[in-house]
């Protein structure tokens, strides 16, 4: 009966209690930032004449996707951030406000790299010219490297800011299903750079001319989370007991209605 129960809120357990419903200054700056970041990586600013610029720009429309996606989810990280914690002290300001300038710093070796492997190609257009955008197997070594970089830097302050909560664990009131998932947020956090790490490695050890295969460690990222999380929820039913998983999984619906924040 139990078992029951628990089944449909099983996917609660993963989640934590909101602490805050407000939307605060600092969250309105960083909406803004990557609003900022989203509009850096669009295929372009200007409606096309003619047919052919048209079909030139929709080439660009995957690419765009990818960025829009990935950026997409380091805001939601964000935001969950603040929903799950309602933290704004000084160093959640200075540990966002470096996350925000890495993402700005990230976007165009992101829209860059994206926007030749989703259809543009190495050669392009440029001032009625035929150029190659990758003029040598090191530029493109460098340019995963360069990539890369920002990708564990991104994932670095994710876990600086989620971090800075477990720091302040006590006075948040977590309680033991939240303490299980902060940790899993971290490891995640951990895995990303993890990823991050070797493909830089790869394409390092790699000749000049197949660096550019550095990049296919980030397919890996979806079968590892899934397996990951696998292997976390079955060590949360370990570690806590049903009444708790049941208990917070009825504290998490409650606070994501309830308007006031949750001291």
């Amino acid at each position: 009966m139990r078992n029951k129960v628990l089944k449909p809120i099983g996917r609660r357990t993963g989640h934590f209690v909101w602490r805050n419903h407000e939307l605060f200054r600092i969250e309105a700056l960083s909406d803004a930032v990557i609003a900022f970041a989203v509009t850096l990586t669009i295929v372009s600013l200007e409606v096309p004449v003619t047919f052919h610029e048209l079909l030139e720009g929709m080439k660009g429309m995957v690419g765009f996707g990818i960025c829009f996606t990935f950026l997409f989810l380091i805001w939601y990280k964000q935001y969950l951030f603040f929903r799950y914690f309602g933290l704004r002290d000084r160093t959640t300001v200075v540990l966002n406000a470096v996350l925000l300038f890495v993402v700005l710093f990230y976007v165009y070796p992101l829209k860059f790299l994206f926007s030749i492997l989703a259809g543009g190609g190495i050669q392009v257009e440029h001032n009625g010219e035929i150029i190659n955008r990758i003029a040598s197997g090191f530029e493109m070594q460098q340019l995963m490297v360069v990539y890369s970089a920002g990708f564990m830097a991104v994932y670095l302050m994710l876990f600086f800011l989620y971090h800075h909560a477990w720091r302040n664990r006590i006075a948040l009131h977590l309680s033991q299903v939240e303490l299980f998932n902060l940790k899993t947020e971290l490891y995640q956090d951990v895995l990303m750079m993890a990823t991050g790490a070797v493909s830089i490695s790869v394409a390092l050890i790699l000749s000049d001319n197949e660096s550019g295969s550095a990049g296919m460690v980030y397919i890996l990222i979806g079968p590892a989370i899934s397996i990951f999380h696998s292997i976390r929820i079955r060590m949360l039913k370990k570690s806590v007991t049903e009444q708790q998983l049941e208990d917070h999984a009825i504290a998490v619906d409650k606070s994501k209605s309830n308007k006031h924040t949750i001291s």
